[in-house]
């Protein structure tokens, strides 16, 4: 390999790995949002994390006890979609596992690129 090829080569990765690690860095930023919303009459109030999953929930008030079990339910429901919907759209949420085993999307995170668009230094 020529000393131009061994440079380019190495610039390359190098890139990369500044990209994987911006990726990284975005991933973990948008796996700390939150959003939280509560219920009418203060009955429940529900955290979610990315991804909408149910980070906290909690009674602030007695109001839970006086609700039938089937409206209870539906008041949590109600409760979490609430939450989720003020979640960023651009909170998916993933792990590094599923960014090293390839089923997240590489080319929503690095601005189009794709991975070999990163390599070639495109």
């Amino acid at each position: 390999m020529t000393d131009d090829l061994r440079k380019m080569a190495e610039e390359a990765l190098a890139h990369y790995h500044r990209s994987l690690d911006e990726a990284a860095k975005r991933a973990e930023e948008r796996r700390a949002v939150t959003a939280t919303a509560t219920a009418p009459r203060r009955v429940v109030t529900v955290t979610v994390g990315a991804g909408g999953r149910v980070a906290d929930l909690k009674f602030p008030t007695n109001q839970y006890k006086s609700l039938p079990p089937a409206e209870l339910a539906s008041v949590i429901l109600k409760t979490v979609e609430e939450a989720a919907a003020k979640l960023p759209a651009d909170s998916p949420g993933f792990s590094m596992r599923e960014l090293a085993a390839g089923s997240v999307d590489v080319r929503s995170l690095s601005g189009g690129s794709s991975l070999d668009d990163l390599l070639g230094g495109k």
